[in-house]
């Protein structure tokens, strides 16, 4: 009898504090674009337990490649990675800058990134496209 009421209670246990179902991918990670003069800041906001890959962000406005050394990033982290191993991480809300001439123009930004929840789900690559 006492083995049935502790399984009934393990079973209760695990059921409240099972891991909550990861949120939906644009809700987990939220973008802000702001373009004036020559920069396009771009601002990320996440959900706490979340994670961004630094190595994984790539940034195209009109079909050309923005390089990374004229991006002005925000402060990573190292993090030791099940999937990756060593790489770097955003994983809190922050802001970067991406040089570009002509802002006056229309533009079409798309940013390609992925990230985690610290629970271990991994989000596919995705891409999100902003018109400017």
């Amino acid at each position: 009898m006492g083995v049935k009421y502790m399984t009934l209670f393990l079973a209760f246990l695990i059921n409240t504090f099972a891991l909550a179902e990861p949120l939906e991918i644009e809700e987990a990670f939220k973008f802000t674009v702001q373009a004036e003069k020559n920069v396009i800041k771009i601002s990320f906001m996440m959900n706490n337990g979340y994670y961004l890959y630094k190595e994984k962000f790539k940034f195209v406005v009109d079909g050309e490649i923005i390089e990374s050394k004229i991006i002005l990033w925000p402060l990573s982290e190292n993090f030791d990675d099940p999937n990756f191993g060593l790489v770097q991480v955003f994983k809190k809300s922050d802001s970067l800058y991406l040089s570009i001439d002509n802002i006056e123009k229309k533009h079409t930004l798309v940013i390609y990134f992925q990230g985690c929840t610290q629970d271990g789900f991994c989000y596919i690559p995705f891409k999100k496209e902003i018109s400017l």
